[in-house]
């Protein structure tokens, strides 16, 4: 399982007010996942969460959207999200109901997009978006949460950090 990681990624790094960045938590490698609870932690005076398609500011139950992991209704996932927009947590959770059904069909899901998140650029200053451990994730690995299909936690996978610096204009 050395490969095995889950990863926060950013579609820009260099950013001025008014822009949006995705971010994206993606998992690679990991093998036999049935569920998964991921904290993103902002700066909520520096960036809103917003939904990237429409724009709609996240609020303590919007769901990252778009995911590819964990979202087939064969296996009846249960999504859920208990952000607190205030302090800049989105804590997301997604996992089968019927994993041992998911088991039992010997198809993994280990790679690929468990959601997004848009974060609009309120004003310029230093700023980072990361996965992090809060009160929502105790004993957690930098803010992720697995289990696999036999209801077990996952260990042993990275956890891959973005980049992200403000873009100062000179002029």
């Amino acid at each position: 399982m050395a490969s095995a990681h889950i990863a926060l990624e950013l579609d820009k790094t260099k950013v001025k007010v008014g822009d949006v960045i995705v971010a994206t938590v993606k998992a690679k490698n990991m093998t036999s996942m049935a569920g998964i609870q991921v904290n993103i932690k902002y700066d909520p005076e520096v960036l809103q969460a917003i939904d990237p398609a429409t724009g709609k500011p996240f609020t303590k139950e919007t769901l990252l959207v778009d995911p590819e992991l964990l979202s087939n209704r064969e296996y009846n996932p249960l999504l859920t999200a208990v952000n607190d927009i205030n302090s800049g947590i989105i804590n997301y959770a997604s996992c089968y109901v019927y994993w041992d059904s998911y088991r039992e069909s010997g198809v993994s899901e280990s790679t690929g997009i468990i959601g997004k998140v848009g974060f609009k650029v309120l004003k310029a200053a230093n700023t980072t978006v990361k996965l992090e451990e809060t009160r929502f994730t105790p004993n957690s690995i930098d803010g992720t949460l697995v289990i696999d299909w036999y209801g077990q936690q996952i260990v042993g996978y990275k956890v891959i950090q973005p980049d992200l610096e403000h873009h100062h204009h000179h002029h």
